[in-house]
Protein backbone atom coordinates (compact mmCIF):
# COMPACT_ATOMS: atom_id res chain seq x y z
CA UNK A 1 0.00 0.00 0.00
CA UNK A 2 1.61 3.22 -1.06
CA UNK A 3 0.35 6.73 -0.94
CA UNK A 4 1.46 9.62 -3.04
CA UNK A 5 2.08 12.86 -1.18
CA UNK A 6 1.57 16.41 -2.36
CA UNK A 7 5.10 16.58 -3.80
CA UNK A 8 5.00 13.21 -5.55
CA UNK A 9 6.98 11.27 -2.94
CA UNK A 10 6.15 7.62 -2.43
CA UNK A 11 5.62 6.37 1.13
CA UNK A 12 5.14 2.76 2.14
CA UNK A 13 5.14 1.28 5.64
CA UNK A 14 8.14 -0.94 6.40
CA UNK A 15 7.60 -4.69 6.44
CA UNK A 16 6.40 -6.26 9.70
CA UNK A 17 9.26 -7.73 11.74
CA UNK A 18 9.17 -11.50 12.39
CA UNK A 19 8.41 -10.98 16.12
CA UNK A 20 5.05 -9.35 15.50
CA UNK A 21 3.65 -5.86 15.08
CA UNK A 22 5.28 -2.73 16.39
CA UNK A 23 4.18 0.86 16.76
CA UNK A 24 3.36 2.65 13.51
CA UNK A 25 6.47 4.08 11.85
CA UNK A 26 7.02 7.82 11.75
CA UNK A 27 5.80 9.58 8.62
CA UNK A 28 8.60 11.21 6.58
CA UNK A 29 8.33 14.97 6.12
CA UNK A 30 6.32 15.98 3.12
CA UNK A 31 4.43 12.68 2.77
CA UNK A 32 0.78 12.24 3.62
CA UNK A 33 -0.25 9.58 6.14
CA UNK A 34 -2.31 6.60 5.03
CA UNK A 35 -6.06 7.27 4.89
CA UNK A 36 -6.99 4.75 7.62
CA UNK A 37 -5.14 3.55 10.71
CA UNK A 38 -3.35 0.21 10.50
CA UNK A 39 -5.26 -2.82 11.85
CA UNK A 40 -5.28 -3.06 15.61
CA UNK A 41 -5.04 0.69 16.25
CA UNK A 42 -8.67 1.66 15.78
CA UNK A 43 -10.99 2.98 18.48
CA UNK A 44 -12.25 0.47 21.06
CA UNK A 45 -15.64 -1.08 20.31
CA UNK A 46 -18.63 0.33 22.15
CA UNK A 47 -20.98 -1.61 24.44
CA UNK A 48 -23.31 -4.18 22.90
CA UNK A 49 -26.35 -2.40 24.32
CA UNK A 50 -26.68 1.26 25.24
CA UNK A 51 -26.81 2.03 28.96
CA UNK A 52 -30.27 2.56 30.44
CA UNK A 53 -31.44 6.17 30.92
CA UNK A 54 -29.87 7.80 33.95
CA UNK A 55 -27.05 5.24 34.16
CA UNK A 56 -23.46 6.40 34.40
CA UNK A 57 -21.95 2.96 33.82
CA UNK A 58 -19.63 2.99 30.78
CA UNK A 59 -20.20 -0.74 30.14
CA UNK A 60 -23.95 -0.56 29.83
CA UNK A 61 -26.14 -1.78 32.65
CA UNK A 62 -23.56 -3.98 34.42
CA UNK A 63 -22.20 -3.01 37.86
CA UNK A 64 -18.46 -2.68 38.47
CA UNK A 65 -16.54 -5.94 39.03
CA UNK A 66 -16.86 -7.32 42.55
CA UNK A 67 -20.44 -6.17 43.10
CA UNK A 68 -23.50 -8.40 42.82
CA UNK A 69 -25.65 -8.18 39.71
CA UNK A 70 -28.92 -6.29 40.25
CA UNK A 71 -31.94 -8.57 40.51
CA UNK A 72 -34.52 -6.20 39.06
CA UNK A 73 -36.49 -5.96 42.29
CA UNK A 74 -34.67 -2.97 43.76
CA UNK A 75 -32.09 -4.86 45.83
CA UNK A 76 -29.03 -6.95 45.10
CA UNK A 77 -28.99 -10.70 45.45
CA UNK A 78 -26.54 -11.92 48.11
CA UNK A 79 -23.53 -13.90 46.95
CA UNK A 80 -23.83 -16.48 49.70
CA UNK A 81 -25.49 -17.18 52.97
CA UNK A 82 -25.00 -14.61 55.70
CA UNK A 83 -23.23 -15.93 58.80
CA UNK A 84 -25.59 -17.02 61.56
CA UNK A 85 -25.23 -17.03 65.33
CA UNK A 86 -24.13 -20.24 67.01
CA UNK A 87 -27.08 -21.41 69.17
CA UNK A 88 -24.79 -22.67 71.93
CA UNK A 89 -23.28 -19.18 72.18
CA UNK A 90 -26.70 -17.75 72.95
CA UNK A 91 -27.47 -20.56 75.42
CA UNK A 92 -24.09 -20.12 77.13
CA UNK A 93 -24.60 -16.38 77.49
CA UNK A 94 -28.10 -16.79 78.95
CA UNK A 95 -26.99 -19.51 81.40
CA UNK A 96 -23.87 -17.61 82.45
CA UNK A 97 -25.68 -14.33 83.05
CA UNK A 98 -28.59 -15.99 84.88
CA UNK A 99 -26.22 -18.02 87.08
CA UNK A 100 -24.89 -15.04 89.07
CA UNK A 101 -28.18 -13.66 90.47
CA UNK A 102 -29.60 -17.15 91.07
CA UNK A 103 -26.44 -18.16 92.91
CA UNK A 104 -26.58 -15.09 95.12
CA UNK A 105 -30.32 -15.40 95.74
CA UNK A 106 -30.72 -19.07 96.51
CA UNK A 107 -27.53 -20.94 95.65
CA UNK A 108 -29.15 -22.76 92.73
CA UNK A 109 -27.07 -21.01 90.08
CA UNK A 110 -24.22 -23.51 90.26
CA UNK A 111 -25.80 -25.69 87.56
CA UNK A 112 -26.34 -22.67 85.29
CA UNK A 113 -22.76 -21.55 85.92
CA UNK A 114 -21.38 -24.91 84.81
CA UNK A 115 -23.67 -24.92 81.75
CA UNK A 116 -22.60 -21.35 80.87
CA UNK A 117 -18.91 -22.30 80.93
CA UNK A 118 -19.42 -25.55 78.98
CA UNK A 119 -21.75 -24.04 76.35
CA UNK A 120 -19.51 -20.99 75.95
CA UNK A 121 -16.34 -23.02 75.40
CA UNK A 122 -18.02 -25.42 72.95
CA UNK A 123 -19.53 -22.51 71.02
CA UNK A 124 -16.16 -20.70 70.77
CA UNK A 125 -14.56 -23.85 69.37
CA UNK A 126 -17.37 -24.34 66.82
CA UNK A 127 -17.20 -20.68 65.76
CA UNK A 128 -13.42 -20.89 65.32
CA UNK A 129 -13.70 -24.09 63.26
CA UNK A 130 -16.57 -22.83 61.05
CA UNK A 131 -14.36 -20.55 58.94
CA UNK A 132 -16.69 -17.55 59.23
CA UNK A 133 -20.01 -19.36 58.71
CA UNK A 134 -20.93 -18.95 62.40
CA UNK A 135 -20.80 -15.83 64.56
CA UNK A 136 -21.43 -15.09 68.23
CA UNK A 137 -17.94 -15.31 69.71
CA UNK A 138 -18.70 -12.38 72.04
CA UNK A 139 -21.82 -14.07 73.37
CA UNK A 140 -19.95 -17.33 73.91
CA UNK A 141 -17.16 -15.49 75.70
CA UNK A 142 -19.67 -13.64 77.90
CA UNK A 143 -21.35 -16.94 78.84
CA UNK A 144 -18.03 -18.59 79.72
CA UNK A 145 -16.85 -15.59 81.80
CA UNK A 146 -20.14 -15.11 83.66
CA UNK A 147 -20.39 -18.85 84.34
CA UNK A 148 -16.80 -18.85 85.60
CA UNK A 149 -17.55 -15.88 87.89
CA UNK A 150 -20.60 -17.72 89.24
CA UNK A 151 -18.44 -20.81 89.94
CA UNK A 152 -15.78 -18.67 91.64
CA UNK A 153 -18.43 -17.02 93.84
CA UNK A 154 -19.78 -20.47 94.73
CA UNK A 155 -16.30 -21.76 95.65
CA UNK A 156 -15.64 -18.68 97.82
CA UNK A 157 -19.01 -19.22 99.49
CA UNK A 158 -18.13 -22.89 100.23
CA UNK A 159 -14.68 -21.96 101.63
CA UNK A 160 -16.18 -19.25 103.87
CA UNK A 161 -18.91 -21.64 105.05
CA UNK A 162 -16.31 -24.28 105.97
CA UNK A 163 -14.19 -21.76 107.85
CA UNK A 164 -17.20 -20.45 109.76
CA UNK A 165 -18.38 -23.98 110.59
CA UNK A 166 -14.91 -24.99 111.79
CA UNK A 167 -14.55 -21.93 113.99
CA UNK A 168 -17.99 -22.43 115.58
CA UNK A 169 -17.52 -26.14 116.30
CA UNK A 170 -14.40 -25.62 118.43
CA UNK A 171 -16.03 -23.24 120.94
CA UNK A 172 -18.44 -24.49 123.70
Amino acid sequence: MSTTGDQGQQWAPPPTPPGGTTAPPPIPPGATPPPSPPPGYGPPPGPAYPPPPGSSSPVGHLPPPGYPTPSGYGYAQPWGQAPRNEPLAIAGMVCGIAAIPLLLACGAGIVLGVLGVVFGLIAMRRIRDSGGALTGRGMALAGAICGGVALAIFLIYIVVAIIVAASNSGSP
